[in-house]
């Protein structure tokens, strides 16, 4: 998956991440890819991912995804039929074990 529109890097835990998405016609695909386990702890993380576009001065989300990520299980999704306009965003809560943590593309 190329990450050729917005790109960002995140850390829950015990894994470094690298956030990934991008405009495919009317799709946006995107793309959570471990880039280093740490090796303590839980090898699963919970996510849940939001893309938003802003209205004005508010982001409002208009679609969610949720999924896991491990060291050798990176996770792809695709929001499908999303106008592609410059007034948005993507980011992501890891959460496991009631701890929460937000990146933000």
């Amino acid at each position: 998956m190329p990450c050729s529109d917005y790109k960002g890097a995140g850390y829950y835990q015990n894994m470094y991440f690298q956030l990934c998405a991008y405009f495919e016609g009317i799709n946006v695909e995107v793309s959570i890819e471990p880039t280093e386990y740490i090796g303590l702890g839980a090898e699963l993380t919970y996510w849940t991912m939001y893309l938003q576009r802003r209205n004005d001065s508010i982001y409002e989300t208009i679609a969610t995804r949720e999924g896991y990520v491990s060291p050798s299980s990176p996770s792809y999704r695709t929001f499908t039929n999303i106008r592609n306009t410059p007034n948005m965003r993507v980011f992501v809560d890891y959460y496991n074990i009631g701890v929460t943590n937000r990146v933000f593309l």
